[in-house]
């Protein structure tokens, strides 16, 4: 069957033009690359959501544990294929929007080659056991400092290719593709500041990630969708609609702040957490803004595409799109954050957004851009294959986290109406409710990673000929193409002028910083130690357990295991309630990102929780506790093993 399919790969989906000019090295090095790594991200994923179902499957072997290998093919799949994908299709856009070649290529390529070894050396090291301790902040210091180096480098190419262009006025594409590097840039500067720990190192991580999805993967993802709906459709790709320019500035103002919401129901201030909840609200407004200008520059045109699957691919990315701000209320708002908080729902979010809206817009391009990259297109078959297996992978995954994550909740809840406290031998139930979930989980990380893999071997063996070429290529830099005459329309008329743009884009991110991390930060930083911090959380007293610590921040056991009691119904009984002065010793703050295993805050008080019991829980976690879905820790020497021990029983 694989042969055949194969075979009808030589069919091409359709007549469709080529690109109007050849794809230059600088994107085509970014773009080959990222679709290398995504391959290995998505079955280094797969591998990482066996480890759920199959515990044992890789025991002894360190960097193949869930808590390492679950971050480094997030990183690889985020940085590496997303992020250095999407500067593949910058550099393939900007050009021919702008009707100037890539200023600085070599540039250009220099700053991909520093990211290349950032992203892919940062996620080694994290299986490694180099981890940082906070999610998508997990790269040692060294990668996140090349990885600045590479960004100013690929930042200055593409604004001086912007700069470059004929007139002022600019357009949706130029909006988005423009700004979103900047911001990108002043994200991992923001994100990565050393040295900071406590909540506001929590506050830090929280605003990291909203301006990393909203600032760069959302951005820079729309940016990629004006352009295709353009060349797909055979209109302007860069119309100066109003709508449009609501849509940019909303979303450069709003998807920073909702970060916040990440940590709802944590140890920060409760006006923190309300802007958190009022900007994940307010999301709505950009989404709802962007999706209805894209789809109203397709209507009436639907029968002038020609490349079925790019189309496909746009369209299903913009409802998955349009469910982000939908699905991420639930963990925002604060009551149904009580059920949902610190179950695989946040995640879901995550998911739906990076592996499904951001990635399905990043392959469409590929797909367009195959005739000009390979000589043919790929395969009508094979892309329709493509475009169901990433469909239902993705909605096979966000479902089953979604589902998991209300049914983990809601037992919680219904635990703590029965006064039984949701930890120790009284987590068997939570465990093995959500074995089936995680079972569907796997099948469909699976599925999403197969259909990557059929891509990546059609993409290669797309028929080739002779590329596409424009008398305006220039010899050893990307080509451009003249702006595009259907439906142009005079450059005074655009509503966003170069040096407005600038200015817009640095205020909007001063503004998200001032709000979203140091207002916050500040507050946070006022708090005084608790008795609790100065006794059982502060290490440097004891050499030993600070190595402990290390050691449960390097196998990644935050992934798993929360270290924060709410003050709400789920969390009764699992000891006194968390308070911000319980962290300030701590860089990072072992918050946690999900609880698939017990919370361990208090573990120490537990009369289970002696070093030796837990060094044999360590040692064999199913040997006391059959239904443990943890990983074996005997990849550790046997002192490793004491300190961690020694470390979980000090947290009395």
């Amino acid at each position: 069957m694989t042969s055949e399919l194969m075979t009808a790969d030589l069919e091409p989906e359709t007549a469709a033009p080529p690109l109007t000019a050849s794809v230059g090295p600088a994107a085509r090095a970014h773009l080959v690359a990222a679709l290398g790594l995504l391959v290995v991200a998505a079955v280094l994923g797969a591998l990482a959501a066996a480890d759920l179902v199959l515990p044992d499957l890789f025991a002894g072997i360190g960097p193949l544990g869930y808590g390492r290998l679950l971050p480094a093919a997030t990183d690889l799949f985020l940085f590496g294929w997303l992020t250095i994908g999407l500067f593949g299709a910058i550099y393939l856009i900007i050009p021919r929007v702008t009707g100037v070649p890539l200023r600085s290529p070599m540039l250009a390529m220099a700053g991909g080659g520093l990211l290349l070894v950032a992203y892919v050396g940062g996620a080694v090291a994290v299986a490694l056991g180099a981890n940082e301790g906070r999610q998508y902040l997990e790269f040692p210091l060294w990668a996140d400092a090349v990885a600045v180096v590479g960004l100013l480098a690929a930042t200055r190419s593409i604004t001086a290719t912007i700069t470059a262009r004929a007139g002022g006025a600019l357009g949706p594409v130029e909006w988005y593709l423009g700004a979103a590097p900047v911001w990108l840039l002043l994200t991992t500067v923001a994100g990565n500041l050393p040295g900071i720990g406590g909540v506001v190192g929590t506050v830090q991580a929280a605003f990291h990630h909203g301006a990393l999805f909203g600032l760069w993967f959302a951005a820079a993802g729309v940016g990629v969708v004006y352009y295709l709906v353009g060349a797909l459709f055979g209109t302007d790709p860069q119309p100066p609609s109003r709508l449009a320019a609501i849509g940019f500035w909303s979303l450069g103002f709003v998807w920073a702040l909702t970060g916040l919401s990440g940590i709802t129901y944590s140890a920060v201030a409760d006006w923190v957490e309300t802007t958190g909840v009022l900007f994940a609200i307010a999301l709505l407004l950009p989404v709802v803004v962007i999706f209805t200008d894209v789809v109203t520059l397709m209507r009436g045109r639907w029968s002038h595409v020609v490349d079925r699957t790019a189309m496909r691919l746009v369209m299903a990315g913009a409802a998955l799109f349009a469910a982000i701000p939908v699905v991420n209320l639930a963990p925002a708002v604060r009551a149904s954050n009580a059920v949902v908080g610190f179950t695989s729902w946040a995640g879901a979010v995550d998911w739906v957004a990076a592996y499904g809206a951001f990635t399905c817009w990043l392959l469409a391009l590929l797909h367009h851009a195959a005739p000009s990259m390979r000589g043919g297109a790929v395969g009508r078959r094979s892309g329709w294959w493509h475009y169901r297996l990433t469909l239902v992978g993705v909605v096979v995954v966000a479902a089953a986290m979604l589902g998991g994550g209300l049914q983990a909740g809601l037992g919680w809840v219904a635990n703590a109406n029965s006064q039984v406290v949701s930890a120790g031998p009284e987590f068997r139930t939570t465990v093995e409710g959500l074995r089936g979930w995680y079972w569907v989980r796997f099948g469909g990380i699976a599925v999403f990673a197969l259909a990557q893999l059929w891509f990546a071997v059609a993409w290669w063996r797309a028929p080739r000929g002779q590329r596409a070429s424009s008398p305006v290529d220039q010899p050893g830099g990307d080509g451009a193409a003249p702006a595009p005459a259907a439906g142009a329309v005079a450059a005074e008329d655009r509503p966003i002028a170069l040096g407005r743009l600038r200015l817009g884009v640095l205020g909007l991110f001063a503004v998200a910083v001032l709000f979203g991390l140091v207002a916050p930060a500040v507050d946070a930083a006022a708090v005084s130690s608790t008795r609790l911090a100065d006794t059982a959380r502060r290490h440097d007293a004891d050499p030993a357990v600070e190595r402990g610590f290390r050691l449960y921040i390097a196998e990644g056991c935050w992934y798993c295991h929360t270290q924060e009691v709410r003050q709400i119904v789920t969390d009764v009984g699992l000891g006194p309630v968390s308070a911000a002065g319980d962290y300030v010793w701590e860089q990072p703050a072992p918050r946690g990102v999900e609880r698939i295993g017990p919370d361990l805050f208090h573990t120490g008080h537990s009369p289970t929780s002696s070093v030796q019991q837990l060094v044999g829980v360590l040692e064999a976690p199913r040997a006391r506790q059959s239904w443990s879905i943890m990983p074996s820790y005997e990849h550790l020497s046997n002192v490793e093993r004491q300190e961690l021990a020694l470390y979980l029983a000090s947290l009395e």
